[in-house]
C-alpha cells in the first residue's frame, strides 16, 4: 500500500504511476493505494494561491524490503566537548550495516572503526548503529542515518538535526548590591 502525505491539510496531491511527469490533469491522490510490481511513482503538491511543487519522485521495487529505521525519532541536543552517544535501532534481526552522512559538514571520511562526520567529531559504528564520540563545533547539523542488510542492499534512509550547543558553564555569576 502507498500513502502520499502532504505538508498541509488543504493540499492537493496529483500522481502518475506510468513514469509520465504528473500535472493538473493527473489521478488526484485520494487516499492510499496498492502497487504490486516495480513502480515510480511521481507527485506533485498543489494548494489554492500557489503553483504546483516541484516533482517528487518514488521508487518501489519488487522483493524484500530493507530494514526500517525504528529509533530515535529525534536526536537528544550535544555539548561541544562532551561525549555524546545515541543509538540507532532498526525493525530487523541479524547483521545490518549502517552508514552516515551529513548535509552540512564539508566531507565524510572512513576510517577503520566507522564513519566520521568532521569536523563534527562525531563516528557511526556501523555494526551497532552507534553515533559517538566529543562533537567539536556547535551548530545545527542535518545528518541522514542509512540502514540495510549489507552492503548494496536496498536501504532505509532516515534524515536528523542534530543540535550542537556551545561549551557551558555550570556556575552562574550572582550579583549582590
Amino acid at each position: 500500500m502507498v500513502q502520499l502525505i502532504a505538508s498541509a491539510p488543504d493540499v492537493t496531491i496529483r500522481y502518475t504511476t506510468d513514469q509520465s511527469d504528473p500535472t493538473v490533469r493527473s489521478k488526484l491522490y485520494q487516499g492510499p493505494f496498492r502497487i504490486d510490481e516495480t513502480t515510480i511513482i511521481k507527485a506533485i503538491a498543489e494548494a489554492d494561491g500557489y503553483g504546483s511543487s516541484a516533482i517528487a519522485h518514488f521508487a518501489f521495487e519488487q522483493g524484500e524490503p530493507p530494514p526500517v529505521i525504528t529509533g530515535p525519532d529525534r536526536l537528544p541536543p550535544a555539548t561541544v566537548g562532551q561525549t555524546y552517544s545515541v543509538r540507532f535501532q532498526a525493525d530487523s534481526e541479524g547483521p545490518l550495516l549502517w552508514n552516515v552522512g551529513g548535509h552540512a559538514t564539508p566531507e565524510v571520511k572512513m576510517h577503520r572503526k566507522g564513519v566520521a562526520l568532521p569536523p563534527l567529531g562525531l563516528l557511526l559504528d556501523p555494526h551497532t548503529g552507534v553515533l559517538s564520540g566529543v562533537p567539536g563545533q556547535a551548530g545545527a547539523f542535518t545528518i541522514t542515518i542509512q540502514v540495510a542488510c549489507g552492503f548494496g542492499d536496498r536501504a532505509d534512509v532516515r534524515d536528523y538535526v542534530l543540535l550542537v550547543r556551545s561549551e557551558t558553564t555550570n556556575s552562574k555569576t550572582n550579583a549582590t548590591h
